[in-house]
């Protein structure tokens, strides 16, 4: 007894489709939960972009290594940043605070590009 073609398809979609529809809905997950993650980060950046230093925005700022890891220009930017803030060479002052802003616009400018 010969088993057609059609009933091989049958067997092949009764077996596969409930697995490939469980990764795709993993693969949909990954990509919300990723998405979410970065909108997060880029959300705490602009409401604390204002405040001098609070525990959001570093923890903000140190998430950005992981959540947009790959995102070349988002790491330039970061790294600029991170180095503007510790580069202890310089004092506080007016100018050091523009650049502060300047860089920080830059590093949202960025992340917002890779968020659409």
């Amino acid at each position: 007894m010969a088993i057609s073609s059609d009933t091989w398809a049958i067997v092949a979609a009764t077996g596969l489709g409930p697995i490939l529809a469980v990764l795709i809905t993993l693969w949909r997950t990954e990509i919300s939960s990723k998405y979410n993650r970065r909108l997060y980060v880029f959300r705490t950046l602009m409401a604390t972009r204002k405040v001098g230093i609070s525990p959001e925005h570093v923890n903000a700022i140190n998430l950005i290594e992981v959540d947009y890891y790959g995102c070349r220009k988002v790491e330039v930017a970061w790294s600029e940043y991170k180095d503007h803030l510790n580069d202890n060479s310089k004092p506080e002052d007016e100018p050091w605070r523009e650049k502060k802003e300047r860089l920080l616009a830059k590093l949202l400018f960025e992340i917002a590009a890779v968020l659409g």
